[in-house]
């Protein structure tokens, strides 16, 4: 009857073991479980990562892409930039080389106008001449000088002509003539005031059509000026007022208007008649002009 308690005991005692191996075992299943919850929240979270990786890896090709194509693009522009760098340079050297030329043909033009007011040193304009139509121009001329101007000393003329187109409305052309003596042209010019009463003669210097439009322009302010009891004067395309030369402010003119004065003011054309009327008032009494 003792083996029986004590086989009994045993059991207990091995059963109590094996309960506790199996709490041990739950424990450690338990651990096992939430090792492998861990490990498979954290292979989610592994291809989320590999997910963003690629997409990072796909964005970060685009924007390598884009990078380059920024790149190529401002080499493009700096390329362009630099062209037109250089066209802005060939520019200003063609503008400096236009001034240049500009005042090259202003001096030269100039040159040919002081050459042209030499050539036509010893010419005079004569307006209000009758004119016929078989008339000896050169005798017509020796008339006027003997009968209007009352100079009896016989004047040598070299050329004498009348210029401008012939019109129906009775007006008559002028008479340019060239003076063989300098002292003979200043004898008639200087005899001008005697036409005081005959407004339909005038005496005239002869200048280049530019001397003529610059001193038409300049008449009014001579006018002016001696009406304020100011000694005023005019040489060649110059106004003095006092002994002090006339500044007229300059008005810039359109390329266009400069290109018609270009082709138009080296022509030495003789005064036409239209200017009769601003020239008679002189009658020959500016001698300095």
């Amino acid at each position: 009857m003792s083996e029986a308690p004590d086989l009994t005991i045993e059991l207990f005692e091995l059963l109590t073991k094996i309960d506790n191996r199996l709490t041990v075992i739950e424990a450690r299943t338990d651990r096992i479980e939430n090792i492998e919850t861990a490990l498979g929240q954290l292979t989610r979270k592994v291809d989320t990562m590999k997910s963003d990786i690629i997409e990072l890896k796909t964005k970060t090709t685009d924007l390598e892409k884009n990078a380059d194509f920024i790149s190529n693009k401002y080499e493009e522009l700096r390329g362009e930039n630099s062209a037109q760098d250089n066209k802005i340079r060939q520019l200003q050297k063609d503008v400096l080389d236009i001034r240049d030329a500009e005042n090259n043909t202003t001096e030269l033009k100039e040159k040919i106008l002081d050459l042209q007011c030499r050539s036509m040193r010893n010419n005079l304009v004569f307006t209000g001449l009758e004119e016929s139509a078989e008339e000896n121009t050169k005798q017509v001329l020796h008339k006027f000088i003997r009968e209007e101007l009352n100079i009896r000393k016989e004047i040598q003329l070299g050329t004498v002509h009348r210029f401008g187109q012939k019109d129906n409305n009775g007006r008559h052309r002028p008479i340019v003539a060239s003076f063989i003596f300098y002292e003979d042209l200043q004898t008639v010019l200087y005899s001008g005031p005697k036409l005081k009463n005959k407004p339909n003669f005038g005496i005239n210097t002869q200048f280049p059509r530019e001397i003529e439009e610059r001193r038409k322009k300049l008449y009014p302010v001579m006018k002016e000026a001696k009406k304020k009891g100011k000694r005023a004067y005019m040489i060649k395309d110059k106004l003095f007022i006092e002994g002090n030369i006339f500044k007229p402010e300059i008005k810039k003119q359109s390329p266009g208007e400069q290109k018609t004065q270009q082709s138009t003011s080296l022509s030495g054309t003789p005064p036409t008649d239209n200017r009769k009327s601003q020239k008679r008032a002189r009658h020959g009494s500016e001698a300095e002009s």
